[in-house]
């Protein structure tokens, strides 16, 4: 569409000659100058000036790396948005409307799925620091493929690949990180012997059609010698709730039994931690006070954008103090990495 107005607006000239020397003036004597404002005083106008600063931190957050191609092109559309009511010197309602409306939009995906944003977040930060090899990676049980386009914007160049049961999450992941995705069981990985460097496998081992000792045997199976193996999975038997139902969750773990688990597999230099530990409290209240009912539901869903941003935003202070050496005793979820021998 964008390139059909595009090819509109360079024709005009040809099929048109009057139009640059007759119109274009006479537009901008007269058309621009019926709002009756200065381009600063259209800024300042309370429908677009509230819109305009709902829309700058949004858009540097857009611009940030990892903001993701779709929020960049919406920020673009409301910056012209703003751009041509400024140029017409109007601060008018339906000026302002496409610019408050695509700031909302905006909001909404910055936001969405505050929780797996500081996953991806742990498990990047894992992999820097445990220094895999150069070859491939595979994400075990990728889903619709959330952390696959993740890792393409921070490393763009390394190669990637995922691994999903169901057809269409395959289908869908595949489309959405631009990386090729198989279709198969994590108990009985369709790949040769040594075919990765890394293998991540996020909330995978917990779920019930996964034999955990078959899988842990499978990922070591395919890592090469000095191969990292990056797992989440979710902490504590008494957080077990409706959430772990409707997600099909079988086990959850402890720190020291999943170190356990995997050093069993035969891995080595495995080091667990919990994290989401800041919220932990408020994932009690939620899980074993508030939505105790057996016919509840999950509560891994997408938040208004002031929450999101504010559960978020907790993940990050957590993070920032994991990185200075402040250990958590407890959390959410246990992070392990290891090595293959």
């Amino acid at each position: 569409m964008a390139g059909l107005w595009l090819l509109y607006l360079a024709s005009l000239p040809l099929l048109f000659p009057d139009y640059a020397g007759q119109v274009l003036p006479l537009v901008w004597r007269y058309y621009l100058d019926i709002g009756g404002f200065a381009w600063w005083q259209v800024i300042l106008t309370e429908r677009l000036g509230t819109g305009l600063m709902l829309l700058l931190p949004l858009a540097v957050a857009a611009a940030r790396p990892g903001g993701g191609d779709l929020p960049r092109v919406v920020a673009l559309a409301a910056f012209g948005a703003a751009l041509s009511a400024v140029v017409q010197h109007k601060g008018w309602s339906y000026h302002a409307l496409p610019v408050r409306l695509l700031a909302g939009l905006l909001a909404v995906l910055l936001a969405a799925r505050w929780l797996d944003r500081a996953l991806h977040a742990q498990v990047l930060a894992a992999l820097d620091a445990a220094r895999p090899g150069p070859g491939r990676l595979l994400d075990a049980g990728c889903g619709t493929g959330g952390f696959l386009a993740r890792l393409r914007e921070r490393w763009p160049d390394r190669a990637a690949m995922g691994l999903e049961y169901h057809p269409a999450a395959a289908a869908r992941a595949a489309a959405k990180s631009g990386r090729p995705v198989a279709i198969g069981s994590v108990n009985d990985l369709p790949f040769a012997d040594a075919s990765f460097d890394a293998v991540v496998s996020l909330d995978v081992l917990c779920h019930a059609a996964v034999d955990t000792d078959r899988a842990l045997a499978e990922m070591r199976r395919v890592l090469r010698p000095g191969g990292v193996l990056v797992v989440n999975l979710p902490a504590f038997a008494w957080l077990h709730s409706t959430h772990d139902i409707r997600v099909q969750n079988a086990r959850r773990f402890t720190a020291r039994g999943a170190a356990a688990m995997l050093d069993g597999a035969g891995l080595q230099r495995v080091r667990p931690h919990y994290w989401n530990s800041l919220l932990l409290p408020l994932m009690v209240l939620q899980r074993k006070v508030l939505a105790r009912a057996p016919d509840g539901r999950s509560d891994v869903a997408t938040f208004p954008p002031w929450l999101d941003h504010s559960l978020y935003a907790m993940c990050r202070l957590e993070r920032l103090l994991q990185a200075g050496g402040l250990p958590f005793p407890a959390g959410g979820s246990v992070l392990a990495t290891a090595l293959r021998p």
